[in-house]
């Protein structure tokens, strides 16, 4: 049992590498950073001329198009700017893997606007990468709850139910946000994972093959 219980940490451990290698070696990377780096101080114009450099066939350009969407929301006065400082605030933290900061931040932004969905998102984020998985799956909860059409949300809503074991659940997420962006080819792994934990290989060979086919470079897959 020792032996599976580290194989199983192992496999996540690669899975969680998998993730943030496909995600952090794109072209938008550095002006999605930069964005927010200017947001958090409250320089939208500047954050704005970053965002704008993320293009569309980029992985982050969904998150990319919510961060201008904020923006745009405090021009036309729906958000305070002080409220968008903090999310930002947060958004870079869990850039820089700052979990606790970025909860504290996040925590500030959803007092002053509780139905923000970025706000959970990235307060989701941070819990999941703190392991506290029930905390983060109730954000995701959150984020989906006000925009159904957050892919990523549903993308980590079903990492984290892969985390704790509920494969179904997760298999269930992983389709929804391949409906939403069928271009993601990590979702499209990450459900080949649960399929293959299931024992059903044929699903699984599918998406490990629909994967490759969109990027030939995803080596877990």
């Amino acid at each position: 049992m020792k032996i599976l219980g580290r194989i199983g940490t192992f496999l996540s451990i690669l899975i969680l590498l998998t993730f943030c290698h496909s995600y952090s070696h794109s072209t938008g990377e550095q002006s999605f950073t930069k964005g927010t780096e200017y947001a958090a101080q409250g320089k939208f114009e500047q954050a704005m001329e970053e965002f704008r450099k993320v293009s569309k066939d980029d992985p982050y350009y969904q998150l990319t198009e919510r961060a201008l969407n904020v923006i745009e929301d405090v021009r036309d006065q729906e958000v305070e700017s002080k409220m968008a400082v903090h999310l930002f605030r947060g958004m870079a933290g869990v850039l820089k893997k700052q979990w606790d900061q970025a909860i504290k931040e996040c925590n500030k932004a959803i007092d002053m606007n509780p139905g923000h969905p970025v706000a959970y998102y990235y307060r989701g984020n941070a819990y999941h990468n703190k392991d506290q998985y029930h905390k983060a799956i109730s954000d995701y909860n959150e984020t989906i709850a006000v925009d159904s059409r957050f892919a990523m949300a549903y993308f980590l809503r079903g990492h984290a139910y892969q985390d704790i074991g509920q494969v179904d659940q997760a298999i269930s997420d992983f389709s929804k946000a391949v409906e939403i962006d069928p271009r993601d080819d990590v979702a499209y792994a990450r459900r080949g994972d649960c399929y293959r934990d299931k024992g059903q290989y044929d699903e699984a060979i599918s998406d490990y093959t629909k994967a490759i086919g969109i990027n030939p470079r995803d080596a877990w897959a």
